[in-house]
């Protein structure tokens, strides 16, 4: 009995001897394993976050890519129609002087018109100034880098929306002044 004791013993011993190194064994695998997929999740997430940053400038890149192009495309288009809008106030102004001078000509008293033209090319200046400014600031906004100076852009584009309103003010006080004098003036000479 004591052999089959000492027989049991030795082999519940070995056993667990046998069992327990295994656990560990498992257990150092089980760590290895999990570490490893820890490594691989942060490794995963660094990825993520590196592509969401470069995406993040791409977007921003176009962003001010586009705005840059708008800016461009209006003063062109500042710049096109703004020789086209002079060129038409002083066609008004020859017209009007050409039919001062057919007026005096004919014996009227024409003191109030040639008063009035005076008064139109002062407009016609000022209106030219306020769109000449106005697309100088649109220009040097463009100067301003984009995505850097988000405030000092805003404040730009503030300017010139009031440059904008003063320039559209002059052009519309041109034409009030010759629908509400200019033309009273003539109906009064015939």
């Amino acid at each position: 009995m004591k052999k089959s004791t000492i027989l049991s013993f030795l082999l519940i011993s070995s056993f667990l001897l046998i069992s327990t190194s295994a656990h560990a064994s498992m257990y150092d695998r089980i760590k290895e394993n999990v570490g490893n997929r820890i490594e691989k999740k942060l490794e995963n997430r660094e990825e993520r976050l590196e592509k969401k940053e470069a995406l993040k400038d791409e977007i921003k890149s176009k962003v001010c890519d586009d705005i840059t192009n708008r800016i461009d495309e209006r003063i062109k288009k500042y710049d096109e129609n703004h020789d086209g809008h002079v060129t038409a106030y002083n066609k008004l102004k020859t017209r009007l002087q050409e039919l001062v001078t057919k007026l005096e000509a004919e014996g009227k008293d024409v003191t109030k018109l040639k008063a009035d033209l005076v008064i139109l090319q002062e407009k016609i200046d000022a209106y030219s100034t306020s769109k000449a400014a106005f697309i100088q600031l649109l220009k040097d906004s463009q100067s301003l880098a984009c995505g850097e100076s988000e405030g000092a852009f805003k404040e730009q584009v503030g300017t010139i929306q009031e440059a904008h309103r003063t320039m559209m003010g002059k052009a519309k006080d041109i034409r009030t002044f010759f629908s509400t004098v200019i033309k009273v003036d003539l109906r009064a000479l015939k």
